[in-house]
């Protein structure tokens, strides 16, 4: 049950390229990031290496990218959207390298190709009321190029 897209691209001056493509369903988060939150495009985690001949004369440096490192915190979650959401989500991001944008109506253009880092925080119960809150942590790298 094959199921077939087709892309096309119009209005192209120059050259056009796709990179990376993902087709499906999105899920939008409860909750905008709180303050303290890196956004990915300004979170570069880059290894700079020096080169120096056997003289000690400076021959240059070398970039290499290791991804933006940031976090997914969402916090005051309810047991609805836990239990309507987070097992199809965990099942797809554990694997799968997906797309984030931090804040969809001013930073569309942001959006970022990202993949787990490290283990997953499952909810932690943080408001014993009526009803119940929880939060959860998602360790992320990604790619903004």
């Amino acid at each position: 049950n094959a199921i077939s897209y087709r892309i096309l691209i119009t209005n192209c001056t120059a050259d056009a390229y796709i990179s990376v493509t993902s087709i499906g369903t999105y899920l939008e988060l409860p909750y905008a990031p709180r303050t303290g939150f890196n956004p990915p495009a300004l979170n570069r985690q880059d290894v700079i290496c020096n080169s120096v001949s056997d003289g000690g004369v400076f021959l240059g440096r070398a970039m290499r990218a290791q991804g933006r490192k940031f976090s997914i915190n969402q916090q005051l979650i309810t047991e609805t959207w836990l239990d309507t959401n987070w097992e199809t989500m965990v099942d797809q991001i554990r694997l799968t390298p997906f797309f984030y944008v931090w804040d969809y109506e001013n930073r569309s253009d942001e959006a970022i190709l990202t993949w787990t880092d490290g283990d997953l925080n499952y909810p932690q119960l943080t408001h014993y009321g009526n009803p119940p809150l929880y939060s959860f942590t998602i360790p992320c790298r990604g790619s903004v190029e």
